[in-house]
């Protein structure tokens, strides 16, 4: 829609062995050939998330991911409408904490698919139609 990439957070890589990493939480736009800095803030830090360009709201949608290596995946749920991150709160079931899920957009049913995910080992599959989430395959 707008002809951007959209790239969001991150993790840096440690300068040694027994150093720090850093969760970034910036957002950057690739247009007309280069990168250019979006927004800082939003989403909480995190790398391994989900996210996907859902057509019918006309903005990117994240969920999950994580924020430290070693603490539980993330659950929630965000979207970039082009000027700034929002939260989306979600009511009912969810697909809960998910580790690097695959997420796609279904344009026939206008639906954002969402697939497994490494935490746990995920198989299942949902689908989110704007408002909330439905699981099609336990």
């Amino acid at each position: 829609k707008r002809r951007q990439v959209v790239l969001f957070g991150g993790v840096t890589a440690p300068a040694d062995a027994k150093g720090a990493q850093t969760f970034l939480n910036d957002t950057s736009i690739w247009e007309s050939g280069k990168w250019r800095k979006a927004a800082e803030g939003g989403p909480r830090g995190r790398y391994a998330h989900g996210m996907v360009f859902d057509e019918r709201a006309g903005a990117v949608v994240l969920y999950g991911g994580a924020a430290a290596h070693k603490g539980a995946p993330l659950s929630d749920m965000w979207q970039w409408d082009g000027a700034g991150w929002s939260e989306i709160k979600m009511t009912g079931p969810t697909p809960g904490n998910r580790y690097q899920p695959l997420m796609v957009y279904d344009v026939k049913h206008e639906k954002i698919v969402l697939y497994g995910g490494l935490a746990d080992f995920k198989d299942d599959t949902w689908e989110w139609d704007g408002k909330q989430w439905i699981e099609v395959r336990p």
